[in-house]
């Protein structure tokens, strides 16, 4: 497992962007689906049967019906994607690290955690008879295509999103130096 202290000394010098990045990706609420794009999430192995996709993924403390809820909704690709970005921030700020120290420290990384924790929102937020509908719809082609039309969505406001938050900065900084806070 990932060695805390290290962890602890990693957060404290890059930590700050990751926190505000993340906290600004999640104000818009778009979804971190791009950042895992080419990412390499955990895929399952073909099967006939959906549940054998979710086994494969997830333990078995995680609902089978959540499990598929959590497959179809990309959640592997959007934790993978957050442990991609953390670390890449990590490798821009401290350059002199090895490769290797990044690759063995990735391979440590549990996100079992992560996905308990989706599951138990989804658990929190649908009924059985809910999800069911749910998955059921995702599982269709319009779900496919919606999954699919989401991702752009989130894309093109993400984009809007960052211009908004730049302009934004631009307007509090001109209103601070007009007032001579600045």
């Amino acid at each position: 497992m990932c060695n805390q202290m290290l962890i602890n000394q990693l957060t404290s010098r890059a930590g700050t962007a990751v926190t505000l990045f993340l906290s600004a990706f999640l104000l818009f609420g778009c979804s971190s689906r791009y950042i895992g794009e080419g990412a390499s999430p955990p895929k399952p192995a073909p099967s006939a049967d959906p549940k054998d996709a979710v086994t494969a993924v997830f333990s078995d403390d995680i609902d089978p019906l959540i499990g598929q809820y959590l497959v179809l909704d990309e959640v592997t690709t959007n934790v993978d994607g957050l442990i991609d970005l953390v670390i890449s921030s990590f490798q821009k700020e401290l350059d002199l690290v090895p490769e290797s120290f990044w690759t063995e420290f990735e391979e440590d990384i549990d996100p079992s955690e992560m996905y308990r924790s989706a599951a138990d929102l989804v658990a929190q937020q649908y009924t059985t008879n809910e999800l069911q509908v749910i998955v059921t719809f995702l599982s269709s082609d319009v779900g496919k295509k919606f999954i699919e039309g989401q991702r752009e969505l989130d894309r093109k406001q993400t984009h809007r999103g960052a211009a908004w938050v730049r302009k934004l900065r631009e307007e509090i900084t001109y209103e601070l130096r007009l007032k001579g806070y600045l």
